[in-house]
């Protein structure tokens, strides 16, 4: 059966799933086309573990997300959902706390804060929240509901910065700036009542058990002029700091309590001159402020962590799948709990040593999964998916590149060929083609159409050791990543069954996209999607110039060759392959100046060349019509070359 990508849009789309404290059911979120089929709005779900009928706990026009359980068996969420206690229109909500009792229908808005609430977590044993909300500095909550609704309409829009950053994937940095809220005994508890910038912006927090501790990251700016993450521990009975940890360099990401909360783990990529920076699990005793690093020699990049009984539970990327694994806190050793393939996000510790979270393969949507002693069991929700790929093949592949195997996966549809085929490459370039469903690129919509699709990892990705991912620091993306690229396009173009091939990525593969363009004729044409076309540029307009800085090694003005000797506007001269350059115009991490850039030098150079904007969309393509626009926009263009 074929995916279009009509019904790929259509699909919902289960993003995460959280345990109930009695461990029968999980809430999970999952995101739908509205009636217009013009954007998604998300619902909550019941999903039993045992395996019974999922049913839907919420439904409208609005947003739910986030959900986090009460000791009680309550379930809190988030929700943009109008107020009783606010006089916003629909369209104008802020986004607070609801809860959903147990055994209730209608929900009751908990918190009432002027511009919403934008993440929390919820105690296991108490009562007790921990929120970051978003707060306007020098103003009392009323005046500022109002100030900011003013403002929003009539202006001055005018922002002001004193140091960089000042844009962050796809919108300015604001002064209205997020403070750490605690919600404990009827009360509520600003952490940060002198916060003044986005010192709490997209950083990570944790509450004890016993709601009697939060643990919270803030920022600061290094010395290389990266933030860095410090986390302070607040004793909330005593109003005081209780414990902070502060190293050099070193970005904290998700963090956890121990179940008695006396330990802390958290993941930490302290960062260098030399590599990047590894993501380990650390574990902090905070009665003896010991702290140790986790999981010695094991070289994959820790993701999500939950602190099961006797266990962190961690994510990673590993050879192409990205399995749970169980650290022991005491010792460090790592086991991988789930032996098959796939990808596995969400995941939690749940009653009974039952893990519990989102599970999905390359053929296979994200659905809901349970894990014990039996195995793992998939828990759809509404009608199982049909399988659109019982007509394609799979095969797992590797080719020898620099003496180090290179792995990639090949998709192919029926019949014998020789197919015409699609190049992916991907991007970061710290990332990978897992085994994993792919809502923005996903590579059955093309096979149904005819084509082959390769997915490799060159080097630069995760999941197959520190080193591997290290063939990409210090300046080297057109090197020997661009080599391990074109061992694989050496084997493809041995087999009988492939045909001519498009070389096609995102961001950084958008830039390999481009270096290629510039360095073979081998594709007979590129599509190249939120690019890099000239490293000094962009290292000036895009949102973090200090860590492209830091990656490279170098600046346009400390060391200007060096910093431009793999940039592929150097080298436009010697582009033949037509090329299609797509780009989002709210795209701060890889701007539009690049797009434009490159379309203008390949107009310039008579390549037949083509450009798709979204002026609404930043980095990727998130709104359903402009999904089908790219997907469409894509495949007429390769078709034109390729069939």
């Amino acid at each position: 059966m074929s995916l279009t990508v009509e019904q790929l849009i259509a699909l919902p789309r289960v993003q995460q799933a959280v345990p109930s404290p009695d461990g029968t059911w999980a809430a999970a979120v999952v995101s739908r086309l509205d009636a217009t089929g013009s954007k998604y709005v998300t619902d909550l779900w019941r999903v039993p573990l045992d395996g019974n009928a999922a049913t839907r706990l919420t439904d409208g026009d609005t947003r739910e997300g986030g959900p986090a359980f009460r000791p009680d068996g309550g379930l809190y969420f988030l929700s943009n959902r109008p107020s009783p206690k606010d006089d916003a229109k629909d369209d104008d909500a802020p986004t607070q706390i609801w809860l959903l009792g147990a055994g209730e229908v209608v929900p009751t808005v908990v918190t009432d804060e002027p511009t919403g609430v934008l993440g929390f977590v919820v105690a296991r044993n108490a009562d007790a929240i921990l929120a970051m909300v978003p707060w306007l500095p020098g103003m009392d909550g009323p005046a500022q509901r109002k100030h900011l609704r003013e403002r929003n309409k009539q202006g001055p829009s005018a922002k002001r910065y004193t140091a960089m950053p000042v844009r962050f994937w796809d919108h300015w940095l604001s002064d209205v700036v997020p403070h750490p809220v605690v919600y404990r005994n009827g009360g509520r508890v600003d952490l940060g009542p002198d916060v003044k910038d986005n010192r709490h912006d997209e950083t990570s927090y944790a509450i004890s058990p016993d709601g009697r501790l939060a643990a919270v990251t803030r920022k600061e700016i290094a010395s290389d002029r990266i933030e860095q993450g410090i986390v302070e521990v607040h004793d909330l009975d005593a109003g005081r700091i209780r414990a902070r940890f502060a190293e050099s360099r070193a970005f904290v990401g998700d963090m956890t309590f121990s179940p008695n909360g006396e330990s802390l783990a958290f993941v930490r990529a302290t960062r260098t001159d030399d590599a990047p920076p590894p993501d380990v699990v650390v574990r902090w005793d905070l009665a003896t402020d010991r702290k140790t690093d986790l999981g010695e020699g094991w070289d994959r990049w820790a993701q999500h962590v939950d602190w099961a009984a006797d266990a962190i539970v961690v994510t990673a990327d590993d050879n192409g799948d990205v399995p749970v694994f169980r650290i022991d806190p005491t010792s460090g050793s790592v086991t991988r709990i789930t032996e098959e393939g796939g990808s596995h996000d969400s995941v939690h510790a749940a009653p009974g040593g039952r893990i519990v979270g989102i599970r999905h393969t390359l053929f296979q949507p994200p659905t809901v999964f349970v894990r014990d002693g039996k195995g793992t069991r998939l828990l759809p929700i509404g009608a199982p998916a049909p399988d659109y790929a019982a007509d394609v093949r799979r095969e797992d592949l590797s080719v020898e590149s620099d003496g180090v195997p290179v792995q990639y996966r090949l998709l192919t549809p029926q019949g014998k060929g020789p197919h015409p085929t699609l190049f992916w490459i991907h991007g970061g370039p710290m990332g990978a083609f897992a085994d994993g469903w792919h809502w923005r690129w996903n590579p059955l919509v093309f096979v149904s159409q005819g084509y082959a699709v390769v997915l490799p990892n060159p080097r630069g990705s995760t999941g197959f050791g520190f080193a591997y991912t290290s063939g990409v620091w210090g300046n080297t993306w057109g090197d020997g990543c661009y080599r391990d690229l074109m061992k694989v396009a050496d084997a493809l173009e041995a087999r009988d069954d492939i045909g001519p091939m498009a070389a096609m990525g995102g961001s950084f593969g958008g830039y390999m996209s481009n270096w290629i363009g510039g360095n073979t004729t081998r594709f007979r044409c590129i599509v190249t999607h939120a690019s890099i076309f000239s490293n000094w540029m962009f290292h000036g307009t895009t949102d973090h110039p200090a860590w492209w800085a830091l990656e490279m090694r170098s600046t346009p003005y400390s060391d200007p060759e060096n910093h431009d000797r793999y940039s592929p506007q150097r080298f436009v001269q010697n582009w033949k392959s037509p090329t299609l350059i797509i780009h989002g115009e709210k795209d701060y991490r890889c701007p539009i100046s690049e797009g434009i850039t490159l379309f203008e030098a390949l107009q310039l150079h008579k390549v037949e060349s083509e450009m798709l904007v979204f002026p609404d969309e930043g980095h990727w393509i998130m709104r359903p019509k402009n999904i089908v626009r790219w997907y469409t926009a894509v495949a007429e263009f390769a078709g034109r070359f390729l069939r």
